[in-house]
């Protein structure tokens, strides 16, 4: 998970339960305004962008 971490440099990247692991990053959100709403779009597109190739690749190896 090199380049997750390499390409969300604050992801949290931990193991969870029986092969599974937990992907997540912690905002701090003192109000919800549009400038913060902006940066967690921002945040979950980045996770998106990084995480959709590896999914691909994941799903096309169990075919």
């Amino acid at each position: 998970m090199v380049e997750v971490k390499a390409s969300l440099p604050r992801a949290e990247l931990e193991p969870w339960d029986r092969g599974w692991s937990r992907l997540y990053e912690t905002l701090p959100a003192a109000r919800l305004d549009d400038e913060v709403l902006s940066q967690a779009v921002d945040c979950m597109t980045g996770y998106v962008v990084t995480l959709q190739p590896l999914l691909e690749e994941f799903l096309k190896e169990r075919r």
